[in-house]
């Protein structure tokens, strides 16, 4: 008795930590959507609102560099936020594989969205043709490897989905 007492003790405590670290993932993924994706639509706006924002100066290369910035700072903290959760020690003895590849793979994309924003803003301010050339070229691996990185993304989420653990079972995926 006092065996199967410490194995359902066990089998609880267990379940009810995967349920948290599961639950604080979704939290950082539901943090995203509601303050740091705001920002990039803001600043993919701006970008597109006119096509002064090219030229230093403008109002419109202002406001574009404005919301950049904005959204640079957010998205930093929330990168840092998620690269501390993964370094985690029961994030990675516990969570599956699946889940595991998912954020990485959504992570890698943000820090390509992240890092192509940075380069956009420094080509702003760039006058050497040349550097802004190597600039161009820079954002351009940065799209790629988002685009690599999005796909991976999409894969790791079906094989999560459709390769559940036992664990799965008696967790709730938060909404």
């Amino acid at each position: 008795i006092i065996l199967i007492i410490l194995g359902m003790g066990f089998f609880i405590g267990y379940v009810h930590k995967y349920q948290q670290i599961l639950n604080e993932g979704y939290y950082l993924i539901d943090e995203h959507c509601i303050k740091v994706n705001p920002l990039i639509i803001n600043e993919r706006n701006r970008y597109n609102d006119s096509d002064d924002v090219l030229l230093v100066g403008t109002t419109a290369n202002i406001k574009y560099q404005e919301a950049n910035i904005a959204y640079a700072k957010e998205e930093w903290l929330w990168l840092q936020k998620v690269k501390e959760y993964m370094d985690r020690k029961d994030f990675n003895l516990m969570m599956s594989s699946y889940f595991k590849e998912a954020l990485f793979y959504q992570y890698s994309v943000n820090v390509t969205l992240y890092n192509s924003s940075f380069l956009i803003a420094q080509s702003f301010g760039e006058t050497d043709q040349k550097k802004q050339l190597e600039l161009i070229d820079k954002i351009t691996e940065e799209t790629k490897k988002n685009n690599e990185a999005n796909n991976k993304y999409n894969e790791a989420i079906k094989k999560y989905i459709e390769k559940k653990t036992w664990v799965d079972n008696f967790v709730k995926i938060p909404a």
